[in-house]
């Protein structure tokens, strides 16, 4: 098989069950568990829509997304390997809270620029996960993915997965 050498584009989005719940939406990465394939990652964009921001009205606020392989995790803890990226997103007063910020969205990590050319994950699974602290009603985020596919030995395969997750 050639080498992949254009971006591929996923999309996953997830949305809370209720107020203040961590949530999870699986993202169809095409690839079988045992295909030893993976990702490399060189850009995630973020969109929460201007609406989910107007939610952020007091300092307590702010709304966390991310990219996981595992749904298991129970918030944004940088030291977990599962969590592959994530965005804060929060309110901040200067002065009177009267003053107006527009936002621009996506919000953008772009890995592109790291040694290999971003962040390698074996993505089956890969998740979209949200959480949104003191807010009064739900937040939502979509994300996508930039990537392109990398051809694995099965010793390297089973590194990567070992390295981002628990095997039990």
């Amino acid at each position: 098989m050639p080498k992949d050498i254009f971006a591929n584009i996923a999309y996953g989005s997830a949305i809370e069950t209720a107020a203040g719940t961590m949530a999870y939406g699986e993202i169809t990465s095409g690839i079988a568990m045992f295909e030893k394939k993976a990702w490399l990652i060189s850009r995630v964009e973020y969109s929460f829509g201007i609406g989910k921001l107007a939610l952020l009205v007091a300092e307590a606020d702010y709304i966390q997304a991310g990219i996981t392989v595992s749904n298991k995790l129970t918030g944004f803890d940088l030291s977990d390997p599962a969590l592959i990226d994530s965005v804060s997103i929060g309110e901040l007063d200067f002065g009177t809270p009267a003053n107006a910020v527009l936002p621009r969205e996506p919000w953008v990590n772009d890995y592109s620029g790291l040694q290999g050319g971003g962040i390698l994950i074996a993505p089956n699974p890969i998740y979209v996960a949200i959480f949104g602290y003191s807010l009064a009603a739900v937040a939502y985020v979509e994300a996508r993915i930039y990537f392109t596919y990398v051809d694995l030995k099965p010793e390297e395969y089973w590194e990567l997965v070992e390295s981002r997750r628990l095997i039990t």
